[in-house]
């Protein structure tokens, strides 16, 4: 029996579509997910779970699946959070679905230096890495959680500034915030549990070469 791996990805979105145009440009099926959740790829020895990426690198990290792909600032925001009771890494960069994690202030408001953080609320879905962040530059800053909807947080007088997703900076623009520094760099990336084997490792290896071309 060949062997075959279990590959997450999100259910619906821009890194879904993405993904999908790959698979296809080089000879893989990969169906619609608006129903089937799981889809086994013809062409190749992956079977396709389609779930919510914030549920994928745990699905990974506890050998639900073999391997995810996911932005890496979900992943990493999931690695802060578990902290040593993660068992999941990067098998891979992809290339694809670039964006930043950045801390955004009001185009009013005087933050220009990492040391003006200090003593004001931060906004964010992203607790973790912002924390982080706040240690590693030895920050004082106090973090608001919200589960969307966090550029209009300032207006709403629920914090200082924000950290949040940009990509090409509309939404901040639309808000009236502007970036002022970026805590991560983020792209798509193959994520695998550390627990995989050599068979399984070379399925993902020829997964890879799809992305290079």
């Amino acid at each position: 029996m060949t062997k075959r791996i279990k590959l997450a990805l999100q259910k619906k979105g821009r890194l879904t579509d993405a993904c999908r145009q790959i698979f296809e440009k080089n000879g893989l099926s990969c169906k619609e997910a608006n129903r089937q959740l799981v889809y086994s790829i013809p062409e190749a020895p992956i079977d396709l779970l389609f779930v919510r990426d914030d549920d994928i690198p745990m699905l990974v990290s506890n050998g639900v699946c073999d391997f995810g792909i996911v932005g890496l600032n979900v992943f990493q925001e999931t690695k802060y959070e578990k902290q040593g009771d993660f068992d999941a890494e990067i098998f891979a960069p992809l290339g694809i679905a670039k964006c930043r994690l950045a801390i955004a202030v009001p185009e009013n408001k005087k933050v220009d230096a990492l040391s003006d953080l200090n003593n004001l609320k931060i906004a964010t879905t992203y607790p973790a890495s912002v924390r982080n962040f706040l240690q590693e530059k030895e920050l004082n800053s106090q973090i608001v959680y919200l589960s969307g909807s966090v550029e209009i947080a300032p207006q709403l007088q629920l914090s200082d500034v924000i950290a949040d997703i940009v990509s090409s900076g509309a939404t901040l623009k639309e808000n009236n915030l502007k970036e002022m520094t970026t805590i991560l760099d983020s792209e798509a990336v193959l994520i695998n549990n550390k627990n995989i084997d050599g068979d399984a490792k070379d399925i993902a290896d020829r997964l890879m070469a799809s992305f290079a071309n």
